[in-house]
């Protein structure tokens, strides 16, 4: 079981990181975020169907990780807050906070440094 929960988060990394690359190309994601409603509108009609299927991959990675949360240690799942959070910092980009585009990118190469590693030490507990 920890085998196949250690490739459910290699393979979530996986996905999730060539979802937000390909965001990034089809939909200039996330900078399309701070441009005008008319702008970011245009850009999604244009590419509307792989737009959805590549959030669609992103929320399913993230699903896969649901059952992963019990499975681990106390200071894995620290490891995974502090990555999560500065991920949602990327929220106060829109507000201004000139930091947090820095600490939204740090957060996402950490989240998946954090999803590699720790499913690697649950594939070597099997």
């Amino acid at each position: 079981m920890k085998r196949l929960t250690g490739t459910l988060m290699v393979g979530a990394a996986v996905a999730s990181n060539a979802a937000f690359l390909a965001l990034g190309e089809l939909f200039a994601y996330p900078q399309i975020l701070r441009a005008p409603t008319a702008e970011i509108l245009a850009r999604f009609n244009a590419d509307r169907p792989a737009i959805i299927a590549w959030f669609l991959v992103l929320t399913a990675a993230a699903a896969c990780l649901i059952p992963v949360a019990a499975m681990l240690r106390d200071w894995h799942r620290a490891l995974g807050v502090v990555a999560a959070v500065s991920v949602l910092a990327g929220v106060l980009e829109s507000a201004g906070v000139e930091i947090a585009g820095l600490l939204n990118f740090a957060g996402y190469l950490l989240w998946s440094g954090w999803l590699v590693w720790a499913g690697i030490s649950l594939w070597r507990k099997d």
